[in-house]
């Protein structure tokens, strides 16, 4: 028996409900829209789909379900589904595969980067304390910062063979 106000609703179930993905490779999600009492709703409604990971980490196809992931390892991460206003969530995580090194302080207890920069004009002044690293190069006066990152690669074996490496830095701010 239902009581005034209480009006059964549609509800949304996402595939897979929780998953991982190796950086650089895709991970397709479904959804199928049931009515209150659980039956699929036939013809399916269109999805819109979205995700809360970076973009570095990946991106989610909004119309089709398929996510992509980037060069960024983290999560877990919530997939939605969105129909006739109800939604659908998963959960996913973005992982490096085995033999691959992921050099980002704070991710798996890494702390190995440090980074620096001089100044043409404060030579002689350590910017290794300082919260960002600057890359910029003034036209008018002529000044040039040279940055510095050193990583800790003591957790990669000596004997190993490097064939790929990637760098991604974050702009905070341009002037």
């Amino acid at each position: 028996l239902l009581a005034l106000g209480d009006v059964p609703s549609n509800s949304i179930t996402v595939t897979p409900a929780s998953t991982g993905v190796v950086i650089g490779q895709t991970r397709q999600f479904s959804a199928a829209v049931l009515d209150p009492q659980g039956a699929p709703l036939n013809p399916q409604p269109a999805i819109s789909w979205s995700c809360d990971a970076p973009i570095l980490s990946g991106w989610i196809n909004n119309l089709t379900g398929l996510f992509s992931a980037g060069n960024l390892p983290g999560g877990p991460y919530t997939v939605t589904a969105i129909a006739l206003g109800v939604t659908g969530t998963a959960t996913m995580q973005v992982t490096a595969s085995s033999g691959q090194a992921v050099l980002q302080d704070g991710l798996n207890g890494y702390t190995g980067t440090t980074d620096t920069y001089i100044n043409q004009y404060s030579n002689a002044t350590s910017f290794a304390t300082q919260p960002e690293t600057r890359i910029n190069w003034w036209t008018s006066p002529a000044e040039n910062n040279q940055t510095l990152i050193r990583f800790d690669l003591s957790s990669i074996p000596a004997n190993a063979i490097i064939t790929n490496a990637t760098l991604t830095l974050y702009v905070s701010r341009v002037n």
